[in-house]
């Protein structure tokens, strides 16, 4: 437990009160344990009057500062040592999340690229069917167009063929007539 500045002065007040022959105070510090010994023993001459007690009390003091201090900073390394694993938690945490959305969004482009690549795909294959069918819708009109020059032409060829026989028979006609008004 660590107790405030005030604390600590109450109770070395108190303690003083009380001057121990011999005062043990144990400081834990991590892995190692030390001990202040301090050692207030009364002499049984006095060279001052009051000294010996005001040294006593100074050690007892400074015993409790000592040990204050050291239950202090144990327990902001306890603290230190708490927050520090959090943190490190933490930071596992993140990159756990981070590796988790890096792979999340490496998986997502892939399934983007793939359907990107279908999509390409399909619409090459249907631009490809209507190449091949307005080359088909072209060369059915140039046939169409082949067949209906070949069937005017016939007709007009059938025409100027029949007017050629009728001008012909006329012809044959005329000069029949001719000769048998020129026998008549």
């Amino acid at each position: 437990m660590v107790l405030t500045r005030a604390q600590v002065r109450a109770q070395a007040t108190a303690q003083l009160q009380e001057i121990p022959e011999a005062a043990i105070v144990v400081v834990d510090h991590s892995d190692k344990t030390a001990v202040a010994e301090a050692v207030a023993k009364r002499s049984t001459v006095e060279l001052v009057p009051h000294v010996q007690d005001y040294f006593a009390k100074l050690a007892e003091y400074f015993l409790t500062q000592t040990q204050a201090l050291a239950e202090g900073h144990t327990c902001m390394q306890i603290q230190l040592e708490g927050q520090g694993e959090a943190q490190s938690s933490a930071l596992l945490a993140v990159r756990e999340s981070t590796d988790a959305g890096s792979k999340q969004l490496a998986n997502q482009q892939l399934a983007i690229a793939g359907r990107f690549h279908e999509e390409l795909m399909a619409t090459h294959a249907g631009i490809r069917k209507q190449f091949l069918r307005l080359e088909t819708m072209q060369a059915n009109v140039g046939d169409g167009i082949e067949r209906s020059v070949a069937d005017k032409l016939f007709r007009a060829l059938r025409e100027a063929h029949s007017e050629s026989q009728s001008m012909i028979a006329a012809q044959v006609d005329g000069v029949a007539r001719v000769e048998q008004q020129v026998d008549a």
